[in-house]
Parts: structure tokens; C-alpha cells; sequence
């Protein structure tokens, strides 16, 4: 607008009484897009994780961990012992406190898996699992406070001074917590729903709406007595919400592919991946289907692989990219918001 008219406009403002809102003169939210690609060709993310706005981490095969602390990505090499292994999860609470579950190969061809930490300036020594100690799920919730859930049912517990191994009594495939409430779930093998919560001493198994065979991918604590647990049932997908008291089924198959991850939007909202579209939004009820600019045409479908909410805002970082078969043909850090 030429400065004449923009002098006219405030003008006409001010003599009418109107005013400019905050809302109204804030610039509008960046929409999801393409923040960096990977080169690296069959390139696969396993994880990613956004403790703040300065603290963003993913990791991927072949081995690559990489950090953002504002100024782009560089890569984090792993301790030697572990650079020819493949990595599979990732946590972090902070800048000093993330961690990253890797198997290596041993000279008898048997898989050993362990856990590194980050402590801000460089990797802790690793720490080795015990024989056939295979996890599903990894949670740092802080220095004296990290999880990781194996295949066959435990939970095992690190104060910050040991491990303790706790039953849950199934696969995790991920865990949240917001202050004192703690979620896990996942599914037995004959694909039965379960979800657990952390009562300061036990978990303790929920029980859930009858949905018939399905599995559950994802859960987000949103608040003391407020979670929602996606997934899979009969093909289409699974949103459920947990008010304090039960789980009950939001009516979600409007979505035909199942649900891979769920984080709060910072808005009151949802943000949704799935199989069938890189992600959906869910608000008051309804689903959309936002637009992700900066894509290359592919006849391959674009697949959000992990989604992350930094805390207390509406920026949310997402990986993944246009997938054939487990491999990513090009591999790409998505974003939404600042």
C-alpha cells in the first residue's frame, strides 16, 4: 500500500473510533513447509524431539543424529562404538539431557542395544541393555527421570543413580507425561488396545472402548487430567481422549488411514500424522488437511515419519518425506509456525 493511503487508512482509524487489535496486526502463522532436506539417498528417520525453540534433535540411518539450536542443523557424531550400528529412538528434556537408544552388531552376529546420553557438551559413555533387551519406547522427562519399554512387556526406570525394571505387561510403542501424569501404549501382539498410566509406584492398565483389533501409536499429555491416545482400527483411524476419569472414542474415521502421532497444536487443537496423508489438524470437532509447501512432485506419498511440539508454542517440527516402501526417497526436516 502506498504511504498516502496507508496515512489515510490509520486516519480514517482514528476518527471512527476503531481499533487495531493484537490479533489483527500480528503477521500470520508460517504453515507447514520444507526446512532442509536429506541428501543422503534411502535415508530413514527414526525419531525426533523439540525440547525448545533452540534445542531440536532427529536422528536417522544410515547413523546420523543432528542438532538445531536456532542458527540450522549440524551433525552430532555418535560415540565410535556405536557409528557403525543403527540408531531407532530418541528423547530429550533439554539441551543437556537427550538421549538416543542404537544397536550395534557383535562379533557373534547378535544384536546388542544401548542407550547414550547427551549432556551438553558430549556423550556420556554408553550405556549396554542386558542380553536380549530389545526397547520399543524411549521417554526422558529429565536427568532423574528417563523410561525406556522393551518388546516384552517391562518398563525399566533410571533415578538418576540406577534402572529399575517395572511390568507393564505389553509392547509400548511411545510414552508421554505432563508433571505428574504419565501415559504409555501400545498393543499385545493379537492387536488388543492398551494404554497404562504411572501412578508413582506401579503402572496401572486402563481400560478402553471397544474398538475390536487395533493398536495404538501415539499419546500426548495435555494436561492433569486430559490425554489422547491415536491409532489403527479396522484399517481407518483411532483418536481417543482421555478426560481424567475414562477413554472414550472421538468419532475419527472421517480419516480413512490410520494415525502414526499426535501432538497438541498450542491452540487447543491437534496436530495428526497418518499413513494416508502427512498430517491432519484437528479442532473443535473437525478435521483438515493442511497444505505443505516446498514439496517436489513424487508419485511416491508423503509421509511425516515423527512430529514434535516445542513447549509452550504453536511451532511444531515434523521429519519425513515421500516414502518407498521403509526408505525415504527424499528425506526432509519439516515446519510449522516460528
Amino acid at each position: 500500500m502506498p504511504l498516502r493511503a496507508r496515512t489515510l487508512a490509520i486516519a480514517t482509524l482514528l476518527t471512527t473510533g476503531a481499533a487495531v487489535t493484537p490479533a489483527q496486526a500480528a503477521a500470520p502463522q508460517p504453515g507447514w513447509r520444507v526446512t532442509k532436506t536429506i541428501t543422503t539417498r534411502y535415508f530413514a528417520f527414526a525419531g525426533l524431539a523439540a525440547p525448545s525453540a533452540k534445542e531440536v534433535w532427529t536422528i536417522g540411518n544410515p547413523t546420523t543424529v543432528l542438532r538445531n539450536t536456532g542458527t540450522g542443523w549440524r551433525n552430532v557424531p555418535l560415540p565410535p562404538s556405536l557409528r557403525n550400528g543403527r540408531v531407532n529412538l530418541l528423547s530429550a528434556s533439554g539441551p543437556a539431557n537427550v538421549w538416543v537408544q542404537a544397536e550395534v552388531l557383535a562379533p557373534d552376529f547378535s544384536t546388542v542395544n544401548y542407550l547414550v546420553r547427551w549432556t551438553g557438551g558430549r556423550w556420556a559413555a554408553p550405556v549396554r541393555l542386558p542380553a536380549r533387551t530389545y526397547p520399543t519406547a524411549l521417554l526422558a522427562r529429565g536427568p532423574q527421570d528417563v523410561w525406556y519399554f522393551t518388546e516384552t512387556g517391562d518398563a525399566v526406570h533410571f533415578d538418576g543413580r540406577g534402572w529399575r525394571t517395572y511390568r507393564i505387561g505389553f509392547p509400548v510403542t511411545q510414552a508421554h507425561g505432563s508433571g505428574s501424569t504419565l501415559w504409555a501404549v501400545g498393543a499385545t501382539s493379537a492387536q488388543a488396545p492398551r494404554a497404562a498410566r504411572w501412578d508413582g509406584r506401579a503402572w496401572r492398565g486402563a481400560r478402553l472402548p471397544a474398538v475390536g483389533k487395533a493398536w495404538l501409536a501415539s499419546v500426548t499429555v495435555t494436561g492433569p487430567r486430559a490425554a489422547w491416545a491415536v491409532g489403527t482400527a479396522g484399517g481407518r483411524s483411532l483418536l481417543l481422549r482421555w478426560n481424567g476419569g475414562t477413554w472414550s472414542r472421538v468419532g475419527s474415521t472421517a480419516v480413512r488411514a490410520g494415525f502414526t502421532g499426535v501432538v497438541p497444536d498450542g491452540a487447543g487443537g491437534l496436530w495428526l500424522t497418518s499413513v494416508g496423508a502427512p498430517v491432519h489438524r484437528y479442532r473443535a470437532g473437525r478435521f483438515t488437511r493442511p497444505k505443505v509447501a516446498g514439496v517436489k512432485p513424487s508419485r511416491y506419498p508423503l509421509v511425516f515419519e515423527a512430529i514434535a511440539r516445542v513447549p509452550g508454542t504453536t511451532s511444531v517440527w515434523a521429519v519425513g518425506g515421500h516414502r518407498e516402501t521403509k526408505d525415504f526417497l527424499d528425506a526432509a526436516v519439516f515446519r510449522y509456525g516460528r
